[in-house]
């Protein structure tokens, strides 16, 4: 878990604006991203959140997003 955290943080444009948290539900992680948006043919700054049963799957979630790997997340 520590080293997807070390990860996130070197991966990530804004690395202080991350969070991560237990919930009721599981654990979140909420970050700044940016994302390519077509619409618009540039890059923009969105807010996301990952949740997950695990801390693990949260924290990979988020680290797949900012890599660019898979499927755009959507909340």
């Amino acid at each position: 878990m520590e080293q997807l955290e070390r990860l996130l943080q070197q991966r990530l444009p804004y690395p202080k604006t991350a969070s991560f948290r237990q919930t009721a539900d599981g654990w979140e992680y909420r970050t700044r991203l940016r994302e390519w948006a077509t619409d618009y043919g540039t890059y923009i700054d969105v807010q996301r959140r990952f949740r997950a049963s695990l801390p693990e799957l949260a924290l990979l979630k988020a680290l797949m997003a900012a890599l660019g790997i898979g499927e755009r997340w959507m909340v």
